[in-house]
C-alpha cells in the first residue's frame, strides 16, 4: 500500500498517532510518508495526496478544506480520520485556566474548536474513524461515523533508556503537557506533593513539561524534551505519577503514559480514572483515589523492596506493548478501507 499520514504541527501525540505506526508499516514493506501541516506554511497539495491508496489524517482538516474527503474519494483514495482528545468536554473554565497558567493563544484555542466542528461534518464521510479512546469512538459512532475502531497508542519499537538521567535524591517524576493544569487544580496536587516532601527530606520532584508551584530547592522542571530522549529523562525517576481528575475530558485519554513509565523501568502511581482503570500491580503500578496519594507515595518511598518488584513487572509489561505487536491491527484496518474504496 501507499500510505500518507497527515498531522497538525505542534501536537505531541503526532509521534503515537502518525510517526510510530508509519515506521511500523514501512518496516512491513509499505510505502509510507508523513506530512506535518503547520499553521502559516504552504498547504499540502491534494493532487500530491491523490497519489496514495489511503490518507490518514490525525487531528487535522487537510488544507482546512471541508471538501477534501470528497475530492480524495473522487481520486479513488480512502480517507481515515483520527482524534485523541474529547474537545467538546473542555469547558470555558478549563480554557481560562490554560490561559492564566500558560498564556495559551486564543488563535490556538479557536483552531482546535474549529477543527472539531469541521470533524463533526466529516466523520460520516470518511472510510474509517479511529481513536485510542473508547469514549471518543462512541461519540463518533453517535455522530454517524460508519466505521469506527479503537486503536491504542503503542510504544515505539526498540525504545529504551540508553542514557538514563540522574537526579538528586529520591525522585518522584511526572511528565505531562500543560493541559494537566486542570488535574493539578482539581486534585490539589501541589498540596499533596508538599506533604510528601515535608515527610521525606531526601525526596525531590521533577516534572517534564508542566510546571508546578513547589519549593525550588526540592523541585526541578524540564520544559520540553523530544520523545526519543523522554525515556532517558523518566528512567531517572524512582516513582512516576499519572494524576487525573475525574473529568469527562480525561475519559478520552489513553493509557500510554503508564506504558512510557513501564518501558523506562519506573514503578508508577496513577489515578483510578478513565484510561488507567484495569491497570495495576501486574503492570508495575498502583491505582489510587484522590485522597490516597500521600499514603501510596509514602509507603513506596519507605519500601525499596516493593519498588524493585514493581520495576520488574513494569518492564515485563512494556515488552508486550510495542508497536510491532499492534502492526497487524493497523495494517488490517488500512488494507480493509483501501479494498472497500477500490470496490466503490
Amino acid at each position: 500500500m501507499k500510505i500518507a499520514f497527515v498531522a497538525r504541527g505542534n501536537l505531541s501525540n503526532n509521534m503515537y498517532r502518525a510517526m510510530v505506526p508509519a515506521r511500523a508499516l514501512e518496516r512491513r514493506g509499505h510505502q509510507v510518508d508523513v506530512f506535518i501541516q503547520f499553521r502559516g506554511e504552504p498547504k499540502i497539495s491534494l493532487d500530491e495526496l491523490a497519489r496514495y491508496d489511503v490518507v490518514y489524517a490525525y487531528r487535522v482538516i487537510i488544507n482546512e478544506d471541508l471538501d477534501y474527503v470528497a475530492k480524495l474519494h473522487d481520486a479513488g483514495v480512502a480517507v481515515c480520520f483520527d482524534n485523541d482528545d474529547d474537545v467538546p468536554s473542555i469547558t470555558s473554565e478549563m480554557w481560562e485556566q490554560m490561559r492564566q497558567a500558560y498564556g495559551t493563544e486564543d488563535g490556538l484555542i479557536d483552531l482546535i474548536t474549529r477543527e472539531h466542528s469541521a470533524a463533526l461534518a466529516l466523520v460520516p464521510q470518511v472510510d474509517l474513524v479511529t481513536s485510542p479512546s473508547r469514549s471518543i469512538a462512541q461519540r463518533y459512532e453517535a455522530l454517524g461515523a460508519r466505521n469506527v475502531e479503537v486503536v491504542p497508542n503503542s510504544l515505539p519499537a526498540g525504545i529504551s533508556a540508553t542514557r538514563p538521567a540522574s537526579y538528586e535524591g529520591f525522585t518522584i517524576g511526572w511528565h505531562a503537557c500543560n493541559e494537566h493544569v486542570w488535574d493539578v487544580r482539581a486534585l490539589r496536587l501541589e498540596e499533596r506533593l508538599n506533604e510528601v516532601l515535608q515527610a521525606h527530606p531526601d525526596v525531590n520532584v521533577v516534572t517534564v513539561g508542566i510546571e508546578l508551584d513547589l519549593d525550588p530547592r526540592r523541585y526541578r522542571r524540564i520544559a520540553h524534551v523530544p520523545l526519543p530522549d523522554l525515556f532517558n529523562r523518566i528512567a531517572g525517576f524512582d516513582i512516576g505519577i499519572a494524576p487525573l481528575a475525574n473529568l469527562p475530558f480525561n475519559d478520552g485519554r489513553s493509557d500510554v503514559k503508564l506504558r512510557e513509565y513501564a518501558a523506562a523501568g519506573v514503578p508508577w502511581v496513577a489515578s483510578a480514572v478513565g484510561p488507567y482503570l484495569g491497570h495495576g500491580d501486574e503492570e508495575g503500578g498502583q491505582l489510587v483515589e484522590d485522597d490516597e496519594w500521600f499514603g501510596a507515595l509514602d509507603a513506596l518511598i519507605r519500601s525499596p523492596r516493593e519498588l524493585g518488584k514493581r520495576r520488574k513487572k513494569a518492564r515485563k509489561w512494556a515488552k508486550r506493548e510495542h508497536m510491532d505487536h499492534m502492526a497487524d491491527l493497523w495494517e488490517g484496518l488500512l488494507a480493509g478501507v483501501v479494498e472497500t474504496r477500490a470496490a466503490a
